[in-house]
């Protein structure tokens, strides 16, 4: 069994343990004593999920828990590999009864400086790719890649990887780090290439002979011999008779390669079709999702070791631009939310005092942004061009846009009813729908909702209810 063990600050660590709790429990990690521990530690054992709980810790949302030093506590002698460098240290009771000192030193000073991080919002640090960045600023390391069958694209960053691992089963933490790069936050040192799926970014691939007129990837290959004395090509079986070589042309044998008769090039027949042809088409075929794609469409990815830029320290400790809201803001305006709060107010007074048609407010909710910011890749500046540009083409010049935690986009639509704010958001939602079909072949997975900005709206209800899957949205109506 696998438990988190936390323990409180004090001036040696392993005197105080507090509240041992296992796994399957880890949903209470935001209380205030766990967010006051000063580490966390993880029994490693046979039947237990010590990498499960680490990815809960990690993706949780508050710093205090997520950026925590995490230990790991194994009898064995030979712990985990993956699991040892994926947590902060490793220690062995058997070995040492106290924790050793060097590493209650580097836990205190994980510690303090997670402590010097705040969260960015009430909720903590929504989006993804910054509590990866703080992560990597809190420890400051190099990050070097390895090799391993166990992750989709061929490599793996054992200490990062637990932050894409519990909510976003099979994504690559490396295209979270290249967004980073762009944003100038990361320095990527160049190690190898590795070819990728550019449908779904698995890095194994199986490249294939297949035949030009039919696909099939049947084919047998021969060598093409042209006799001298004569002139005659074929393949070389028709030259076969038993153990010699002799045309079937002059019936002259041919004894010697070089003298006789040479091997100019190679022949491909296809099983399927019988077609004769002196070079194959070369394709590739995905072991994750079975696409079939020439080798020239698919992705060369640069693998790289990585470490944070003096840029990155600092957008670490203030905050980092999300991309989705910086295109966004490019096309239509997007109010901070408290600004957003006072003029969905504003709009309700107006109209009790002019007696002016009740407006609405529209929310549309992304159910899995960060897997599909993780899915879109190289493609999401691209995308989320489009999708700020279908904002700009579906709302009106008077509409007003905020967004909260990335995955929450609301839109307050002046002088407008529920029903008509519905049509607004069904427009909206089949638009960012299809460009998320095409882009990728999947839907981004949003629900949209509608409520009227009446005298009974608690705004900040309403929207917590929405956030939080609540079934009754605050008086709202959901589509």
């Amino acid at each position: 069994m696998i438990d988190a063990l936390l323990i409180r600050r004090g001036p040696v660590l392993e005197e105080h343990f507090t509240n041992r709790f296992p796994s399957s429990e880890l949903d209470g990690l935001g209380s205030a004593e766990t967010r006051n521990a000063a580490v966390f530690l993880l029994h490693e054992s046979a039947s237990g999920d010590a990498l499960g709980a680490l990815q809960t810790i990690r993706g949780h949302r508050l710093p205090s828990i997520y950026l925590k030093p995490v230990v790991l506590v194994s009898e064995s002698s030979m712990p985990s590999t993956y699991l040892a460098k994926s947590v902060d240290g490793v220690w062995n009771p058997s070995q040492d009864a106290d924790m050793p000192e060097g590493l209650q030193d580097a836990c205190a000073r994980l510690r303090r400086r997670a402590d010097a991080l705040e969260a960015t919002g009430p909720e903590g640090d929504s989006e993804l790719s910054f509590r990866l960045l703080r992560f990597m600023a809190s420890r400051d390391h190099r990050y070097e890649p390895e090799a391993t069958v166990l992750s989709p694209s061929g490599f793996s960053y054992p200490a990062l990887d637990s932050f894409v691992g519990a909510s976003n089963a099979g994504s690559d933490v490396g295209v979270i780090l290249e967004a980073l790069e762009e944003q100038r936050v990361l320095e990527g040192r160049f190690l190898t290439k590795a070819h990728a799926c550019t449908h779904c970014g698995c890095g194994f691939l199986n490249f294939l002979e297949v035949c030009a007129d039919c696909g099939h990837a049947d084919l047998t290959v021969d060598d093409m011999v042209h006799h001298f004395r004569c002139g005659y090509v074929a393949p070389s079986r028709d030259f076969r008779r038993g153990s010699d070589m002799v045309c079937p042309k002059c019936s002259r044998e041919l004894k010697h390669v070089g003298v006789d008769y040479d091997k100019p090039s190679l022949v491909f027949d296809c099983v399927s079709c019988q077609a004769r042809f002196p070079s194959p088409q070369i394709t590739t075929s995905c072991y994750q999702c079975r696409r079939i794609t020439p080798p020239e469409m698919q992705v060369m990815r640069r693998i790289k070791i990585w470490n944070v830029t003096p840029f990155g320290h600092n957008a670490a400790k203030h905050g980092l631009d999300s991309l989705l809201i910086s295109v966004l803001q490019d096309k239509v305006p997007v109010y901070d939310y408290p600004v957003f709060r006072q003029l969905v107010a504003a709009d309700r007074h107006r109209t009790e005092r002019y007696e002016r048609p009740p407006s609405a407010l529209l929310v549309l909710k992304f159910e899995n942004y960060e897997a599909t910011v993780i899915r879109l890749g190289s493609r999401r500046q691209e995308l989320f061009e489009a999708v700020a540009k279908a904002f700009q083409t579906t709302l009106r010049p008077s509409d007003l846009v905020s967004i909260r935690n990335e995955s929450l986009f609301l839109v307050l639509t002046p002088e407008t009813d529920a029903a008509g704010a519905a049509r607004v958001v069904e427009r909206l939602k089949e638009s960012i729908d299809r460009l998320f079909e095409m882009a990728i072949g999947e839907l981004p997975g949003i629900a949209p909702s509608t409520v009227e900005v009446g005298p009974d709206l608690d705004l900040d209800a309403y929207i917590a209810g929405v956030a939080g899957d609540s079934a009754d949205l605050a008086g709202g109506r959901s589509e």
